[in-house]
C-alpha cells in the first residue's frame, strides 16, 4: 500500500509541529515517535485510550 503525496505533506507538515523553536533539540528516534504516534491517534479505537494513560503513568 503506497502513500499518496498528500499524505506524506501531512506528515511533514505535523513533523514540523513536533519540532518548534522550544523542541528544537528532539533527537530523530524521538521526533520520529511523536510524529507516528500523532498520526495513529487520530485513527478511532486504534489504541484504546486506557492503553496510553497506563503508558504514560
Amino acid at each position: 500500500l503506497l502513500a499518496t503525496s498528500t499524505e506524506v505533506e501531512r506528515a511533514f507538515s505535523q513533523g514540523g509541529l513536533t519540532v518548534s523553536k522550544h523542541r528544537h533539540s528532539l533527537s530523530a528516534p524521538s521526533t520520529r515517535a511523536a510524529t507516528v504516534l500523532c498520526s495513529w491517534a487520530k485513527i478511532p479505537g486504534l489504541i484504546p485510550e486506557h492503553t496510553i494513560i497506563e503508558n504514560f503513568r
